[in-house]
């Protein structure tokens, strides 16, 4: 039995399987699940293909650009701190030792 969409020739499961309905998070979703895992000062702007994510954890900004909606459905909090394409201190945005956690300008403690 067709319902919702009939009028213009779609069934409800030819309706998900084209992809005619948003199946992927919302920005505050996303915000909210980064939250959950401990992360603070979250940024998030999402796509249909991949989404920018950045955030601050210990002391140390991190982003991802492009990141695509697999790795986030499947990252870990370790993923997301080792595999972010930009990485340096909160303090003052400077670069900083990941093996000491010391911020290169400042050299304040991470």
């Amino acid at each position: 039995m067709c319902r919702a969409g009939s009028d213009i020739g779609y069934c409800d499961s030819d309706w998900r399987e084209n992809h005619t309905i948003d199946i992927r998070p919302s920005d505050s979703s996303v915000e909210n699940y980064l939250q959950s895992m401990g992360f603070d000062e979250i940024d998030v702007m999402t796509s249909d293909n991949d989404l920018d994510i950045s955030f601050t954890y210990e002391g140390v900004f991190y982003a991802h650009y492009d990141l695509d909606w697999d790795s986030y459905e499947n990252f870990e909090l370790v993923d997301y701190l080792r595999d972010a394409d930009q990485k340096e201190s909160a303090c003052c945005g400077a670069s900083f030792d990941e093996d000491i956690r010391r911020c290169g300008y400042c050299k304040e403690s991470l």
